[in-house]
Order: structure tokens, then C-alpha cells, then sequence
């Protein structure tokens, strides 16, 4: 998708830290423009608020990105939790 001229990014809820050790390790730094996840002290743990913390840190239209590889089921949950 990168190659394509998309913009990518990973966005775990995981600290990001740890997350961009892991990005490191595995040789996949090139491949995505960014890593967010959340803070040690669990600062946008939850999946909504990291992906709104990318969407305004990266001036991103919520109508223009596509999210890949996490499930509707577990954002719903996060997202009604938050209520």
C-alpha cells in the first residue's frame, strides 16, 4: 500500500515504546510512515483514542483512511465502554 502512495501507519494499543522495538526488530520500519501506540501510563489505550490522537497528529480526514487488521467486534466494545 506504502509503494501504492498511501500513507501507513500501525496503530496498537500496545505502548508504543514496545511497539516500535518490535517494528525495529523485525526490519518493518520502511514500510509504514509511523508507529503510535499508547503511553506507559496507559494513555490512549484505548483503540478510539489513539486512532483519533493519529487522525489530528497527522491532519487526516476520517473519510479518507482505511483501517486494516483489527475487528469491529473489539472497536464497538472499546467504544461503548467509553460511554
Amino acid at each position: 500500500m506504502r509503494f501504492a502512495g498511501c500513507k501507513t501507519f500501525v496503530a496498537t494499543s500496545k505502548p508504543y515504546i514496545y511497539a516500535t522495538q518490535i517494528i525495529e526488530y523485525f526490519g518493518l520500519s520502511l514500510l509504514f510512515d509511523g508507529v503510535y501506540g499508547s503511553e506507559l501510563d496507559a494513555t490512549r489505550s484505548i483503540k478510539g483514542d489513539l486512532i483519533h490522537h493519529i487522525l489530528l497528529t497527522e491532519k487526516l480526514l476520517p473519510s479518507t483512511v482505511v483501517m486494516v487488521g483489527d475487528n469491529f467486534v473489539k472497536l464497538l466494545y472499546e467504544t461503548l465502554r467509553e460511554r
